[in-house]
């Protein structure tokens, strides 16, 4: 069975998971899969979009962080009883692919 560990940013994920892998287990940092986790512009959904030109201010009302389906869901294909340490602005849609 896959874990989520999840929480709002600095809440200690990634913290928490150099713990679970120092103590043995399996821990997996969820932003370090390339092309799991891209930002997306929310007006057309594309992925990865040149972020850099925005304001800090605009970038979360114009831009999210989504997990993509089918990167998650190889990558949960390939693990079993591991933790796996993110969040992202759809993950209750993945709630389900997790014990």
């Amino acid at each position: 069975m896959n874990t989520l560990i999840t929480g709002v940013a600095g809440s200690g994920k990634t913290a928490v998971g150099y713990e679970l892998d120092r103590r043995g287990y399996d821990a997996l940092n969820m932003d370090t899969f390339k092309g799991l986790c891209p930002w997306v512009d929310l007006s057309s959904g594309l992925s990865d979009p040149d972020i850099k030109r925005e304001s800090a201010e605009d970038l979360l009302d114009k831009f999210d962080w989504l997990w993509d389906k089918l990167k998650l869901e190889e990558l949960l294909g390939q693990t079993t009883n591991t933790f796996f340490c993110g969040s992202s602005g759809n993950q209750a849609k993945f709630y389900h692919l997790f014990g």
